[in-house]
Parts: C-alpha cells; structure tokens; sequence
C-alpha cells in the first residue's frame, strides 16, 4: 500500500488551547466463538493497520479505508486480540469497491465485538487502499468528540512521540497504543525524555512475563499494548517516576515493526479528545525533517499554537521556529537535547509574539 500521510514529514505535534477527554473503562472482550492465530493481510498487497479499537458505549472506533487502485477492490477488516488472536466472527468483507470509493467499518456496530472489546484491526485489499481510523466519545450529557488517526502498513522499528503527559497537574494525560505490525513478536523498550533535560530519562522495558528473554515488553504479531497514567482501561502504567510530567517518549523495538497511535485527554473538566501518530524516526518510511512548515500559528482570543519538538538522536540539536503572520516576524531557538525534547508556546515571553498573531511557521534544524 503506497503510505500517503495527512501532514508533511515532520517531527512536531501541534497541540492548541488542549481540551481532551477521558478515556472510558474497558477490558479486552469479544463474543463467544472460534478464534484463530494471526494471518496478517490474507495474502493481499496491500494491508494497514490500526491499533487501538475500541466499541464502548462512551468511546468508539470507525475505521475508513478508501480504493486508492484502478479497478474494483475487495477490502477486509479482520481484528485481533491485544495478544494477536483473530476473532472471526468480527471480519468484514466488503467486495466489489469501486476505484475512489470508500467503506466504514464501524466497531460499535459489529455483532462480534462485545462492549469493552480494545483490539487491532487489519485491513487489507487486492488493490491500493487509503485508511483512517476515526474515534469519538460521547459526554454525560451527549456531546461528541472526534478525533483522527493515520493507518501504515509497517510502522518502524523506532518511533518518537513528541507528546506525553501522566496526570501533569492532576488535569493533563495521555495513553498510547502500540501495535505489532510484522511477522515476529516485538520487544519494545519505551524511553521517556523531559523538556530542556530537567530530569534524566527514564527507560521502561517491562520485567517478568511480560518482558522478553532479552528484554523489552513482549508483543505478538498482530497484538497490541497500551500505557496510560493508570491501569483502569487496561493499560500499563506509566513509571511512577513520570508522574505529573510532560515529556517525550521514544519507542523502540529489536525485533518486527510497530505502529504507535496516541490519544490526549483531561480528567477533569471539559471532556474532548485530541490525538496523533508516532513519528517513525529508524527502520521504515522516516517522518523526520530538517526543515518543516507548519501552516498554523496563532494567539487570538485564547486559541494558541504551541510546538513540540522531539530529538531521537544521541547528540543534541539545535532548531528555529520562524513565525510570519499578520503582526510581523518572530524567531525563537531552541536547544533539544539528546533523545530529549523541548517546546515554544506562542504564550511564552520568548519571542515576543503579540496577542491578535495569526500566521504560520517555519522550523529547522541542525539535525533530523
């Protein structure tokens, strides 16, 4: 499947005026019936994986996958287990799309998922596909957010995820989900960073049975894992030593390849949803850059922009954030350090940048 991402090759997540939702209690479950080990992508071409299904009655999972080929397509939906186990009573088969046209595969409505399922979908064709997976969640009083995850066929063997938070003032989280997108069972080893190096890095490489014989969380060809502040949704928690922490995070794995989709919320006040992908630093199509253009920056009315540069190499770097907009030009430098991370708000004294900005910016970098 040819990748074709939503946004330029970049190492930056844009994150503005962060107002993020819960996520809601699940555990992994799915309806009575045979199941059978992982055969990924059916013996098609073209396969994309989403990490991270969920249908639940506050959240849920819709994944879209487009014929991007020029003749009609059969596209499969097949979903697994955290542990890599097919559950068939959920496939969906959809034959005779034509070229350009696109299907739903919509987990809340799948009669072999039961609600709580948290899981992997597969989804391959006998023809070029585009992919997305949608999820929203409902509020108390019925509200809806919505947010938007790419879908790759083979992920990385390291991916960087400029974004993390455990319980930063007791407001601010995020969880990510990582799946294994190869043929072999993945040993991931997570390494999370702090802004400007305040504190030394942490590595998380699991113990136990969860751990490899080498080392590294253990995860199955076609299964998944997922770390958040808590284990309430089933998650792996985070060190206690990341607690009421932003930082980065670099996910690596000696063996196969993973994909790492990322969903941020609050736990208290305003419940919405805001999330991204990992950005594939080593051992796939690179999303690094030397020089990214992001097409936004404001601070207007308490809507902001804020960037959030992650460095996954040994050495440090050193980058510029070139703003020009409607009030004038402004640049700010920034010293990431190795395997590090740094950010600029357009709210910060650094810069200058004036209230009523809107714009865009410019980044570069010494290194990728």
């Amino acid at each position: 499947m040819e990748r074709i991402p939503i946004r330029r090759l970049a190492l930056v997540a844009v994150l503005g005026a962060l107002t993020l939702i819960p996520a809601a209690v699940a555990s992994a479950g799915s309806t009575t019936g045979n199941r059978q080990e992982l055969t990924v992508g059916r013996g098609f071409d073209h396969v994309a994986v989403l990490p991270a299904l969920l249908p639940n009655s506050k959240e849920n999972t819709s994944s879209i996958a487009q014929n991007n080929g020029s003749a009609a397509a059969t596209i499969v939906m097949d979903i697994f287990t955290p542990q890599g186990v097919q559950i068939p009573s959920a496939t969906v088969v959809y034959a005779n799309v034509p070229p350009g046209g696109t299907r739903v595969f919509a987990q809340a409505i799948n009669t072999g998922l039961t609600p709580g399922f948290r899981g992997v979908g597969v989804i391959s064709s006998d023809q070029p596909i585009n992919a997305l997976l949608s999820r929203d969640i409902t509020s108390n009083t019925f509200v809806k957010s919505y947010s938007i995850h790419n879908a790759y066929p083979t992920g990385g063997t390291k991916v960087t995820l400029p974004y993390v938070a455990n319980a930063l003032s007791a407001t601010y989280n995020t969880r990510f989900a990582i799946a294994n997108t190869g043929t072999s069972e993945a040993c991931v080893t997570v390494l999370y960073s702090f802004p400007g190096g305040a504190k030394a890095p942490v590595s998380d490489a699991g113990s136990g049975s969860a751990a490899c014989a080498s080392g590294g969380y253990r995860i199955p060809v076609g299964g998944q894992i997922s770390f958040a502040p808590t284990a309430i949704d089933g998650a792996i928690p985070m060190p206690a030593s990341t607690a009421n922490s932003i930082m980065a995070a670099t996910v690596s794995t000696t063996s196969s390849t993973i994909t790492v989709g990322v969903d941020a919320y609050l736990s208290s006040g305003l419940r919405k949803l805001a999330s991204y992908d990992g950005f594939v630093a080593e051992g796939g199509t690179s999303d690094l850059g030397t020089t990214i253009s992001m097409p936004l920056a404001a601070k207007i009315s308490g809507f902001y922009t804020q960037y959030l540069l992650s460095n996954p190499n040994n050495t440090a770097a050193t980058a510029t954030i070139n703003y020009a907009g409607n009030t004038g030009n402004y640049s700010v430098t920034l010293s990431i350090p190795a395997n590090g991370t740094a950010s600029h708000s357009v709210y910060e004294a650094t810069g200058g940048i004036p209230e009523g900005f809107v714009g865009a910016a410019t980044i570069t970098s010494d290194q990728r």
